[in-house]
């Protein structure tokens, strides 16, 4: 009894599994949530620099308060507040920022290139859980109301919307814009009379 074996396939032939396919998928680098230290000073400097040149309306009706200042001041700043960067390998993608003191959330900036893979969301959620951790009531922000994907990225969050006609904030080509107000409660529940905090600006994020 004769054992059959299969046919061979012609090498100049295509192989079946693979006729048409393209290149293989290259993944993206996991992107991963870190608190920034006093050793990140000169990084966060330059993510700030870098809200400032796109967005400056991140930072309300004045200027960036730490523009012009040296590393001390930006190393000062990590030790007080929470500032989370989101990055994938060693690029930055994204940063927030909460300053206890004020209960204000500010600097909410996501990479135009990343938004849309809710990196805004997570950093986010990262500054309302270390909000609860600290006892936390309330916290504020302020938007560009006509900047609408951020203002629905905030209400995702859980924030509202609580004033707004009030302060403007410059833009870069030298106009004023209108913000509006939010506030989100860490806990989950809102108080029936909100206490004000000081605002700071949150800008674009995805």
């Amino acid at each position: 009894m004769h054992r059959r074996h299969p046919a061979r396939r012609d090498p100049a032939l295509p192989c079946p599994l693979t006729q048409g396919a393209g290149p293989p998928r290259m993944r993206r680098p996991r992107v991963i949530l870190r608190r920034l230290g006093a050793g990140d000073a000169a990084l966060w400097r330059a993510l700030r620099q870098e809200v400032w040149a796109r967005h400056p309306e991140a930072f309300g009706n004045s200027h960036d308060a730490l523009a012009g200042q040296g590393l001390p001041a930006f190393a000062d700043q990590l030790r007080r507040d929470c500032v989370l960067m989101a990055g994938a390998g060693k690029e930055p993608l994204g940063c927030a920022a909460l300053d206890p003191e004020r209960a204000a959330i500010e600097a909410v900036y996501v990479r135009a290139e990343h938004r849309g893979r809710g990196i805004g969301r997570r950093l986010l959620s990262g500054l309302l859980a270390e909000a609860r951790g600290q006892g936390l009531a309330r916290l504020t922000l302020m938007v560009a109301a006509d900047n609408a994907p951020a203002r629905a990225l905030y209400a995702r969050a859980g924030f509202r919307v609580t004033g707004g006609g009030g302060p403007r904030a410059l833009t870069r080509d030298g106009r004023l814009r209108d913000l509006v107000e939010m506030a989100a409660v860490p806990a989950g529940r809102w108080g029936r009379r909100p206490q004000p905090f000081a605002l700071q600006s949150a800008g674009e994020a995805g």
